[in-house]
């Protein structure tokens, strides 16, 4: 029958355009990004919720969020 599958049958071909290690290698960099430089956010309410739980705030409303934080949320 055509439109039926199993997994036994069913094949989906993957393309990996990078290995493990280079994505921990980004994950640990866009991090590092978040933290050091930061996100400019206008709304804010927004910058409220990532201020209450340890995001730091500049004058202009650059908001460096702790890698902790984006683990968390991750998890």
């Amino acid at each position: 029958m055509m439109g039926i599958h199993t997994d036994e049958f069913y094949f989906k071909p993957q393309l990996k355009v990078v290995n493990d290690e280079q994505i921990k290698q980004i994950h640990a960099a866009t991090l590092e990004v978040l933290e050091r430089t930061g996100i400019k956010i206008t709304h804010k309410s927004a910058i409220d919720l990532l201020v209450a739980p340890g995001a730091k705030v500049d004058g202009d409303r650059r908001v460096r969020i702790p890698g902790w934080m984006v683990e968390d949320a991750i998890r």
